[in-house]
């Protein structure tokens, strides 16, 4: 057998070797098929689209609910009197002390129910009235004036076509989402025709552990980081007096990056496992410089975090602490193969 025989059998690549233009028009057929597993699922997005914006908007709107309901209970406090004591559960004389503006607001109702003439605003300055029921049953009456004085504060349009735009923007966040396997699975297609086998073999074994990071960061950001940050952040506001005017368009931009974000900061472990295994960095590397390590990811935490509370950024860096940990941990227990440089080459079968 001569030698360029022996080559040609090692060589794992021998049947797969394609001209530059073969390589672009290969490429350009997985883009394609891509894109039209994109389009087909953004069509499907359409008609989730709408429940999948309520779900991206509820950890605001279950804060400012919260918010909304604080204040009510204030102003119930501040419009009731001192009460006379009841007997068990028994009814409790209420003297109930409403402001100008619900003065207004309950004569021009009881005018209406009564079929009289609707006074015009600028009544009474303050009107004590006493009633005779149960504390509970207070609420149900008050809240309605209460939420038409103060306005529950909700996501706002701006624009007439705002609504349009929001639903079409979580349209086609649906569609990448759903076709994200397929369309990652034709990018590997075209990749993996240039890998060796244990590289293949290594791919295969990180991916199960890549996608749970992935989801794990995006549902620590959904379910814990998010309504934590919104509540600081209104509650700060309400502390200064302000009323936010919170557009759905920049509500939607953060609420579906951020967790994107988040994911994408859970795959350190992964990062640093690669790294060992391709030589640039080693576990013994990491271990030495652990605390340059977690300055660095406190103070990216820091700027990652949705709120610049401490609670939120230590939300963020402690679990990315665990897994820089985790990191050194896979390192230790699957190294990387030794190569052993002192091996002879076999000599090479020569013709006769």
């Amino acid at each position: 057998m001569s030698n360029g025989q022996v080559q040609r059998e090692e060589d794992l690549f021998a049947h797969t070797r394609m001209d530059l233009g073969s390589h672009i028009e290969e490429l350009r057929g997985c883009l394609w098929r891509a894109l039209k597993w994109f389009i087909l699922a953004m069509v499907v997005g359409i008609f989730v689209a709408q429940p999948v914006l309520v779900f991206i908007a509820s950890p605001i709107n279950s804060q400012l609910r919260a918010i909304h309901q604080e204040r009510f209970d204030k102003k119930v406090k501040d419009w009731t009197a001192a009460t006379a004591a009841g007997t068990g559960g028994e009814a409790q004389k209420i003297d109930l002390e409403l402001p100008g503006e619900a003065v207004d607001l309950l004569a021009k109702r009881l005018a209406k129910q009564l079929n009289l003439p609707v006074p015009a605003d600028g009544g009474e300055e303050k009107l004590v009235l006493q009633v005779v029921l149960p504390r509970e049953k207070l609420a149900p009456i008050l809240f309605p004036i209460f939420n038409e004085l103060y306005p529950q504060d909700v996501l706002k349009a701006f624009n007439i076509l705002d609504g349009i735009f929001a639903w079409l923007k979580v349209a086609m966040y649906c569609g990448f989402v759903l076709a994200a396997p397929m369309i990652f699975w034709e990018i590997w297609s075209f990749v993996a025709a240039g890998l060796y086998p244990q590289e293949k073999a290594l791919v295969y074994r990180s991916l199960p552990l890549c996608i749970g990071l992935f989801l794990a960061g995006v549902a620590l950001c959904q379910f814990v980081l998010l309504p934590m940050a919104v509540h600081y952040l209104l509650g700060f506001n309400a502390w200064l007096g302000l009323e936010p005017e919170l557009r759905l368009n920049d509500w939607l931009s953060f609420a579906i990056f951020t967790p994107i974000i988040f994911g994408v900061a859970f795959q350190t472990p992964l990062v640093m496992f690669v790294l060992d295994r391709i030589g640039i960095l080693s576990a013994e590397l990491y271990i030495r410089h652990w605390r340059i390590a977690t300055f660095i990811i406190l103070v990216l935490s820091a700027f990652m975090a949705p709120a610049p509370d401490p609670v939120s950024m230590m939300a963020l860096g402690v679990p990315i602490l665990a897994l820089y940990w985790l990191g050194i941990l896979m390192c230790k227990w699957w190294p990387r193969p030794k190569v052993d440089l002192d091996v002879e080459e076999p000599e090479e079968a020569v013709e006769v």
